[in-house]
């Protein structure tokens, strides 16, 4: 386990790509699962969502994502690559949500607007979401065999998608 949690911190440094994922059906699965368990928590103590909007923001939130790499592949007519595409993609997001759940804790800690700390995270929060949509690209690119500004341009499709179903499932 420990050789594919190194695969996906290489896929984040853009050292390694999905193809290099061995492809496994049970391991997609399993990190698909990680990443829901991972989303719903990190949810639940970051968010004013009580359990059942949380549930239901993992559930849209884990859709989105997985219906990027599906629907990419299927316009590209390359099914086979579906395994090892959505591990990366969803493998290198449990790295980097593992990554931001510290530093949303120091932004609450931080409590009030115009301490350094709470700002200092919310930066590094900023940067690893641009480093997201960077390797959700560099993913892309590689499985689809396009370039990496295409790539990019689709990975921030995504960002925007995602972000507009977080801020509608948080209003209502």
């Amino acid at each position: 386990m420990l050789t594919i949690v190194r695969l996906y911190y290489r896929i984040l440094l853009m050292r390694a790509n999905p193809q290099d994922i061995p492809y496994s059906p049970p391991l997609t699965l399993l990190t698909v699962g990680v990443y829901a368990l991972l989303t719903y928590g990190i949810t639940l103590s970051v968010t004013p969502m009580s359990g059942g909007k949380a549930v239901f923001y993992t559930l849209m939130d884990c859709l989105i994502l997985v219906g990027l790499g599906y629907a990419a592949l299927w316009i590209k007519n390359q099914p086979q690559r579906r395994s090892q595409t959505l591990a990366a993609l969803v493998g290198t997001s449990v790295l980097l949500t593992a990554l931001s759940w510290p530093l949303h804790g120091l932004i609450i800690a931080g409590g009030e607007e115009g301490n350094v700390l709470s700002n200092l995270a919310s930066l590094a929060i900023f940067v690893l979401a641009i480093w997201q949509i960077v390797v959700i690209g560099h993913i892309l690119r590689h499985a689809l065999e396009v370039s990496m500004p295409v790539g990019v341009g689709i990975a921030l499709m995504y960002a925007v998608l995602s972000l507009k179903v977080s801020l509608f499932i948080g209003a209502n």
